[in-house]
């Protein structure tokens, strides 16, 4: 046997075990106890300072992008630090798939199904012509006030839909800290999150008649419709299927917990991944549909029940981690050019109006 590459493995191994296996799996165990690690101090820090700001009157989730920032800045010029801060370091897009289902349909499941319906023409029209009206200013806009980058006008409505959509992680966040009516909480929630749902099919739609090489508003318009269609279809005969479980289940919280947690999580991967349209809109759509159940569903009361409290508290996860480390992500990675800070200005006073 080579005594460098392999060592005796001990009574409970399942066989020999090289020095490189042994040093992978080392490797392997210290980043898994560092992420976990980084999840519980940030979500400790973020149980200890939620109560303490509420009395400051300072947003939650505005604190933790800071202090997520701050994190950043430490793990730019500290390399010791950097692997307490790795977890921050995965694909984006990975951390959309993580987060968002959770977010998004305790939002949504988390509306008054009744005034969001009497509120739905209003959400409709903020959220469908108000947000093709905003990119398209948008996309005006960075044709010819930010022209000195010479985008073309595919890339420019691209930017539009960018910067039109608006968060519905923080809207929701900062919604829950205000004492506000719940019908006003009601108009504001949905129009987020539809706008956010329609924001990301019209993205997806420029993008990819933008990859096929020519820009037209017919196939842009086919795209869309095809993707609000088949997210809304996909959500609908799934929350139907959903409802008609949970109706037979007699007051199990075990069952009815982790069910809607498997089911809001296969809608936005089976829209999202398998048919390649909008998950968020599909899981916006699951959530009201099955909100709008709830009476019929054997649930305990709204604000004491098991899976409201367990949806709120995932939640609360949720936006504690992906705030602090959209935070990190951009105090440690960014570059910021002093010659664009103007156009910055500009451009987000332009939004701002447009919006």
């Amino acid at each position: 046997m080579d005594s460098d590459n392999s060592t005796e493995s001990p009574f409970w191994s399942l066989g020999n075990v090289t020095k490189n296996e042994e040093h992978h799996f080392e490797e392997s165990k210290q980043s898994f106890i560092y992420a976990v690690s980084f999840i519980c101090l940030t979500l400790y820090v973020g149980v200890i300072c939620r109560e303490w700001l509420k009395r400051l009157h300072f947003p939650y989730t505005a604190f933790l992008f800071l202090f997520g920032c701050i994190l950043g800045i430490v793990d730019r010029n500290l390399k010791q630090f950097r692997i307490m801060t790795g977890l921050a370091k995965f694909d984006s897009r990975l951390m959309m798939h993580i987060f968002l289902p959770v977010i998004i349909y305790e939002s949504a499941y988390s509306l008054d199904p009744h005034m969001f319906f009497m509120a739905l023409t209003q959400c409709f029209l903020l959220a469908v012509p108000g947000l093709l009206l905003c990119t398209s200013l948008t996309a005006v806009f960075a044709k010819y006030i930010l022209g000195v980058y010479q985008w073309e006008w595919s890339v420019c409505f691209v930017f539009g839909a960018i910067l039109s959509a608006t968060d519905p992680v923080a809207v929701v966040a900062l919604l829950k800290e205000c004492s506000i009516s719940s019908s006003l909480t009601t108009l504001i929630e949905g129009e987020s999150l539809l706008n956010d749902g329609t924001a990301i099919v019209l993205f997806d739609s420029l993008i990819r008649v933008y990859e096929g090489g020519e820009f037209s508003v017919g196939k842009i318009a086919y795209q869309f419709l095809y993707n609000c269609g088949v997210s809304i279809a996909v959500a609908y005969v799934i929350s139907m299927g959903t409802v008609t479980l949970l109706k037979r289940i007699e007051l199990d919280t075990d069952i009815e917990v982790t069910f809607t947690f498997c089911i809001a999580y296969l809608t936005y991967y089976t829209s999202e991944v398998s048919l390649h349209v909008s998950g968020v809109l599909s899981v916006v759509v699951l959530g009201v549909s099955v909100a709008s159940y709830k009476s019929s569903i054997n649930y305990e009361e709204e604000e004491t029940s098991t899976i409201h409290q367990f949806w709120e508290t995932l939640s609360f996860w949720a936006n504690t981690l992906i705030f602090t480390i959209v935070g990190i992500i951009i105090a440690s990675r960014s570059t910021l050019d002093f010659g664009d800070i103007g156009f910055i200005i500009a451009t987000y006073t332009a939004v701002t109006v447009f919006r």
